[in-house]
């Protein structure tokens, strides 16, 4: 395989229609596309060492005006021509945006993931210095009646490892691995509440009833960094949500969440809900556990913010699964460990209807005394609005900085991706009082 940088000249040809008799105003004219190879001896204007791929390309990609065309390509006299494509007469110009020569697998069509073998690289891409400024992209053309015109435009041999450097990112494939997490919990049954209560409680439902240990019913959400809930979540192990479940026996709940290969520090929030008592009396789903994953790493905080490298994974059992325990039931220790139900300070059930909530200085400025956290760099909080975003926080909500001593009232929003407030709705409000000793 020849190790220089090609230069193709793609002329092209127009050559008005032939008719029987005089058109006096044609409608349409062909364009054609002629392929010049031009050696590194022959005014190469890079002197880099380029490996050319040993294909012989078949088809042309062309966007013109927007309009994709891939005529196929012939060989002349060694000569690389595409066949022709009509273009309508008109006074504006036509420009190309988008060229070049690939193989094509059978269709006529560029697909995602066939060979490119030249290609000319796109507006303002790395490689564009390569090519004469009067022939880079777009590169714009008239199409006249009756006139023949030679209209050269360069092509550098593609090299597929600097894509980006040609501009070439709409086949960038994305690539996402679905990662499953499994989970099983036991929980330890409690006096009070009553039996009477356990026997009135999902638990009852289980193969062999109350016991002291028994199975957790339970589930788990898990949110993308904007808070929404992530495909087909939650997951339940009751058969809740539509997923399927037998009241917490039977096997262990696994759930899934799509980590892009392509994001760095790609962030999860997850809460672990458990079934049993809860205030007010009754039983009922309370929020038990929230951990952060960070691309394929669950991190025991919930906290993005504090993550470092003392921060401490969550520790995983024997076969892969996640094991849990609500109270001291069991005899061997566990993965994650949660205190016996305490029957004075039962936890709160859940509302359903919650959203992630953050409260919101109306009279702060932004970048001075009220932060969006998807502006702050995760290395140190300094602002940074400009990004890149992988640099910063992944989470939406404000951090609020209090100059003067006082009293202030802040917005509570709910749902409000991205720090933006026309998303979310004002749910609440936050009195602070900033006190002359300073207490807050």
């Amino acid at each position: 395989m020849k190790k220089f940088l090609f230069v193709l000249l793609a002329a092209f040809m127009v050559i008005s229609c032939q008719k029987k008799e005089v058109e006096t105003n044609p409608v349409t004219q062909e364009v054609s596309f002629q392929a010049l190879e031009i050696t590194p001896n022959s005014g190469l204007k890079s002197t880099a060492e380029w490996e050319c791929k040993d294909l012989a390309p078949t088809n042309a990609h062309i966007v013109i005006n927007n309009v994709p065309y891939n005529p196929a390509l012939f060989e002349l006299d060694g000569v690389l021509y595409t066949q022709a494509i009509k273009l309508p007469v008109q006074d504006n110009p036509y420009c190309v945006s988008e060229f070049f020569l690939f193989v094509d697998s059978g269709d006529g069509i560029y697909q995602q993931g066939e060979e490119i073998v030249y290609g000319t690289p796109n507006d303002q891409s790395d490689y564009e210095v390569y090519i004469t400024e009067a022939y880079q992209l777009p590169y714009c053309f008239t199409v006249e009646a009756f006139k023949k015109a030679e209209i050269p435009i360069e092509v550098l041999c593609y090299q597929d490892a600097q894509y980006d450097s040609f501009g070439f990112d709409w086949f960038q494939i994305t690539e996402i691995v679905i990662r499953e997490l499994c989970f099983f919990g036991d929980i330890c049954f409690v006096d009070p509440p009553p039996i009477s209560d356990w026997w009135n409680s999902l638990y009852a439902l289980q193969q062999n009833g109350i016991q002291v240990d028994m199975p957790a019913i339970f589930f788990i959400d898990i949110q993308d960094e904007d808070g929404n809930s992530i495909p087909y979540s939650p997951w339940s192990n009751q058969g809740r949500f539509g997923n399927v479940g037998n009241n917490g026996e039977g096997a262990p709940l696994c759930v899934a969440y799509p980590d892009n290969l392509m994001l760095d520090n790609e962030v999860f929030t997850m809460d672990l809900y458990v079934y049993g008592p809860v205030d007010g009396g009754g039983f009922g789903y309370s929020l038990y556990d929230t951990w952060i994953i960070v691309d394929d790493v669950i991190y025991n905080t919930d906290n993005p913010a504090t993550i470092n490298e003392n921060t401490p994974i969550l520790p995983i059992g024997e076969y892969g699964i996640y094991e849990f325990v609500v109270g001291d039931c069991v005899n061997n220790p566990p993965d994650i460990y949660f205190p016996p139900l305490d029957p004075d300070d039962p936890p709160t059930p859940i509302d359903e209807s919650c959203e992630t909530s953050f409260a919101y200085n109306q009279n702060g400025i932004d970048g001075q005394t009220r932060y969006c956290f998807l502006t702050l760099k995760k290395s140190d909080a300094s602002y940074n609005p400009a990004g890149p975003a992988n640099k910063n926080f992944n989470r939406w909500g404000w951090t609020n900085q209090l100059l003067v001593k006082g009293t202030y009232n802040f917005g509570i929003y709910a749902a409000a991706g991205q720090c933006d407030l026309t998303k979310g709705t004002l749910v609440g409000s936050l009195n602070v009082d900033y006190q002359s000793n300073g207490n807050v």
